[in-house]
């Protein structure tokens, strides 16, 4: 570092405030030193244990700069960077380095996709990590016209719309590729529910940066309010393609990926949900959900429409609906989807494996149990199976499934017309809407 960089950065500390949240002796002390090594004196470093000091200290003390363990044991640290960042809008004038000993591709994207400023891997050293803590702080130590104009917009951004979106305009013309510049604009036209607008500020904000995250990101999610589904998969195609996938956004990859009939997008969605850290339960069920539906493609394909499909990706098949219902937590259609999808194969053995699970983890549900009845359909003798969907609507599980087993088993058997219109009247009485389709279900068993 130069003499005239050594100035700059000299100047930029003065009167700035620190705070490590630390649980760690050993490495609150080497938080301590390096700041201290960096010309910061020791009154204005600050230390918290866990985050209930740390929210004190934040009120109290405004620290600019925040260093904290990713782990903390009372809570979140993000917690404390939603607080930092309305304390401290300005991000010139602050920043917030996150400690962790979790290199994955999940916890790197999450970083790089927000307002962290860096991520120090555990273990670290003084030196190490006064060259990462060098790479946040000299770049704000010396802005150019452009980088403070954004700043002064996103700090208007907050309380005064009108005010940021005339600084924005500003900030455009200080800057040959302004994307960043347009992106902000595309967020004050959110602000005031301008989708159109927004989409077009995002839109000129990838023509001078075609891979700048934020605005591929919020230009996706306005693509999907709009209903833009096939120019949301164009922007969901480059967002995976330049940046690993964002946990938080796979129930919306997913979804664009299957009604854009990109089914193959699954796997890629499904490995980045393997590098999650404790996944909640939304996560685990559209995972499972999506898995579902890629299951359900290739054995579709395979055993109704009689396309060739090659072993492995059958097998493969099977495999991920079994993980689908490893992985469900509290969707039951996931399970009826994917035991009726198995009705179609010969696979018994993992369709019977599926339905234990789905038995066991919601014994009232009565989707799960009209399953059982179809299932016994499938195997036992014509008399058997109506007997049994006999008994079951007779124990109160009067669904329009059961009635359709009950039909074609009364002709299949040959019993006399009087039963069978008698088991027409009462599917018909049950379900009076569907007197078109059970009357259906009649000609068609006649004729078979």
């Amino acid at each position: 570092m130069d003499a005239k960089a050594q100035q700059l950065l000299k100047k930029y500390m003065k009167n700035k405030k620190f705070l490590s949240i630390e649980p760690s002796v050993a490495a609150k002390t080497a938080i301590e030193t390096m700041l201290m090594k960096t010309a910061i004196p020791r009154k204005n470093i600050h230390h918290a244990k866990n985050l209930q000091m740390a929210h004190e200290l934040l009120k109290e003390k405004k620290p600019n700069y925040i260093i904290t363990n990713e782990r903390l044991e009372d809570g979140n640290y993000k917690e404390i960077l939603d607080e930092h960042l309305k304390q401290w809008p300005n991000r010139l004038d602050s920043g917030f380095i996150l400690l962790s000993d979790n290199d994955s591709l999940d916890a790197v994207s999450k970083v790089a996709q927000s307002e962290i400023d860096s991520l120090v891997l555990i273990p670290f050293t003084v030196t190490s990590l006064q060259s990462e803590f060098l790479k946040v702080v000299v770049p704000k130590s010396d802005p150019s016209d452009y980088q403070l104009a954004l700043e002064s917009v996103r700090e208007h951004l907050r309380f005064d719309v009108n005010k940021a979106f005339e600084l924005v305009k500003k900030a455009i013309k200080l800057d040959s590729k302004p994307f960043e510049a347009y992106y902000l604009e595309g967020m004050i036209h959110l602000k005031g529910k301008s989708l159109e607008q927004a989409k077009t500020a995002f839109e000129n904000s990838l023509k001078s940066n075609p891979t700048y995250y934020n605005s591929l990101k919020e230009l996706f999610t306005v693509y999907m309010t709009l209903k833009e589904r096939h120019k949301a998969y164009q922007i969901s195609k480059k967002l995976t393609e330049e940046f690993p996938v964002n946990p938080e956004m796979i129930p919306d990859l997913a979804w664009v990926s299957v009604a854009c009939a990109e089914y193959d997008d699954i796997l890629k969605y499904h490995t980045a949900f393997k590098t999650v850290d404790q996944p909640d339960n939304d996560l685990k069920n559209y995972i499972a959900a999506s898995l579902t539906i890629y299951g359900k493609k290739i054995v579709q394909d395979k055993f109704e429409n009689g396309e060739k499909i090659e072993e492995d990706i059958i097998n493969r098949a099977y495999k991920l609906m079994e993980e689908a219902s490893v992985i469900c937590e509290d969707k039951p259609l996931v399970f009826a989807s994917l035991i009726n999808t198995l009705r179609l194969t010969s696979n018994a053995s993992l369709l019977e494996n599926i339905y234990d699970r789905a038995s066991k983890r919601f014994p009232n549900n009565k989707s799960i149990k009209v399953l059982e009845v179809l299932m016994n359909d499938d195997k036992l003798k014509p008399a058997e199976s109506l007997k049994g969907a006999q008994n079951a609507i007779k124990s109160g599980l009067d669904m329009p499934e059961i009635h359709e087993i009950i039909l074609r088993r009364t002709v299949e058997l040959g019993l006399p017309e009087r039963m069978i219109q008698e088991s027409l009247e009462n599917a018909c009485k049950s379900f009076p809407n569907l007197k078109n389709v059970f009357e259906e279900i009649l000609v068609k068993a006649k004729k078979d």
